[in-house]
Order: structure tokens, then sequence, then C-alpha cells
């Protein structure tokens, strides 16, 4: 249900914000999956498991709740999950802002958005956005149009059912793909929802593993058994994915998961110098210790850097 908007913009546009360090920390994240870190910090059934697992990486705490953005009160980050459609455009869902109690013209002064596939949780970009010039203008204007006919930009909706509604501040798919836009990397899968839904168990998601599209099966590089695929190989090579079987003997976490197996070709190459193809297949596959992208990337004495 969608409800009328509880904040009034400002009148002047915010300052631009830009640091240096989270750029750098951002750059280092491309290529890198966010699974094993959500499994590190999360509970598997949270919905905000990846969101938390990205602030995780960038050295913040998930304070998601409080009234300052995420980067020293300066800066909101925002994970974006995206996905290609059968036509072959690239797509997102709408985005949360923050829960209604807050300023949602705040939080959208200076962001730096994250994106991800929506399948394998693969980093395959980032971009800055300011709220000023048209993009301010289209987040004004929500003020004062129908929140159900005029499609605002910006709007209030309540999830949940009676009496534990929690409504909270959204922006459209189409404002992000507008004001902000949306990277086309080979890394962004198809979103074939007959698939998908073999690949998960409730919010559960699969182990995924890398496999050459020549092939039926790969060792599994979490206990070193056999990962097969499902399916015809023609599928496989035209997703980039495909649900997969665990053969026996299970060992070790595998036994509990779903699986799924995705052509490595369709995987962005690792942010040179931050860390190297191993450790990728790890991040994608939950194996081995969790890479933390700010232990790799060097932080700067100053992170004030003007625009």
């Amino acid at each position: 249900m969608r409800l009328p908007l509880r904040h009034r913009p400002p009148s002047a546009e915010a300052p631009p914000a830009y640091c240096a360090y989270l750029d750098a920390l951002a750059a280092g994240l491309y290529g890198l999956s966010l699974h094993a870190a959500a499994r590190h910090v999360a509970s598997l059934r949270s919905r905000g498991r990846f969101g938390t697992a990205l602030q995780w990486h960038l050295g913040l705490a998930a304070h998601d709740s409080g009234p300052a953005a995420d980067w020293e009160g300066r800066i909101e980050i925002k994970l974006v999950t995206i996905h290609r459609t059968g036509a072959g455009a690239v797509r997102c869902d709408k985005i949360k802002v923050c829960d209604a109690h807050l300023d949602p013209f705040a939080r959208l002064d200076n962001v730096l958005f994250v994106f991800a596939d929506r399948l394998t949780r693969v980093v395959v970009g980032h971009r800055w956005f300011h709220r000023a010039g048209a993009a301010a203008a289209a987040l004004a204007a929500a003020c004062d149009q129908d929140p159900h006919f005029d499609r605002p930009a910006l709007f209030v909706e309540a999830r949940g059912g009676p009496g534990r509604s929690q409504p909270a501040y959204y922006v459209t798919a189409a404002f992000v793909r507008q004001h902000v836009g949306l990277p086309d990397h080979p890394a962004v899968l198809p979103d074939a929802p007959t698939v998908r839904a073999e690949l998960r168990a409730g919010r559960r998601d699969p182990l995924w593993t890398p496999l050459d599209p020549h092939r039926d099966e790969s060792p599994c590089p979490r206990c070193g058994g056999i990962v097969r695929r499902l399916g015809d190989a023609g599928g496989f090579a035209r997703r980039g994915y495909a649900p997969a079987v665990h053969r026996l003997p299970l060992a070790g976490p595998c036994a509990r998961f779903s699986h799924a197996v995705v052509a490595p070709e369709r995987l962005p190459p690792p942010a040179a110098g931050v860390f190297g193809p191993r450790e990728q297949i790890d991040s994608l596959a939950c194996a081995g210790p969790v890479l933390r992208i700010a232990d790799r990337v060097l932080e700067p004495d100053d992170h004030e850097h003007p625009v």
C-alpha cells in the first residue's frame, strides 16, 4: 500500500560529497561475490544480508536505522541487485531509501550505488549520485504527485500485515535507470524465474560452483566432491548458469544447501592488486577464509576529498 510522503524537499541542493578512499574500496569489490561475506555476517534468512555484507566489506557496521548517512555521515551506500531480461536489457527493482520516519531527501543527497548480479551477487560496478539538476526535480515533484496514478520517482510504501506494517521510502527502478544508470556487463545474468525457483530453498541461496560450459560436472571447491549440472548444456550456455546437484558422498556444508553452476567466462576479472582468481571463486562458492576488501585497500590519512 502506498502512502503520502511525510517529508518536503529542501529548498536548495546539498553540497556534493565524495571520498576517494570509498571509491577505491568500491572499485576493489569489482568481480567479488557477496555470498561468502553474507554467510559470515548475517542470518541465511535475513532480507538485508547482502547489504550487511557490503557494509562489512567496506569496514562499516550495519546501521541503516540511524539518521546519519552511512559513510562519515555524508554519503549513503546502496546495494542494487540487477538482472537481465529475456530481451537482454539490464533491469533493477525499486530501491529502499530509508524508513518512513527518516528524511529521504537527506539520504539521497550523496549516494554511492554498488551494483551486483541478482543471482551470483558478483559486484559488477559502482556509480556516484548527487541530488541535483533533473534528479532533484524528479524527487521534489513526487511531493505533489498521486502515489498510485502519477508514478512518482519517490514514494512511501507499507509492507507487512495488519498491525505490523513497516512504511519506508523507495525510489523507482525507472529513476535509478535514468538518473544513476545501470552497468551492462556479461556477469549480469538473465532472470529466468523457472530456473531461479530451482536454485533456492525458501530464502536460502545456493552454493555456487564455476563450470566449463563444455563439461557436465566439476570438482566441488568446498569439499572436493563432484557437482553436476542439471538440465541441458544449451540452456546453461545461453543463460550462463544452471541448477546443479552434489553427487554422493555429501560432506561438510554441501549436504544442507541447493547448488548452482556458473560459466567462468561470465565472471569479471578480479580487481587488480586486491584479490586473485582463487579468492574470487572462494567468495562465490563460500569456500575458504572470508576476504574483506577493507583489509586489502590501503586507507589514506585524509578522507576528505573535494569534488
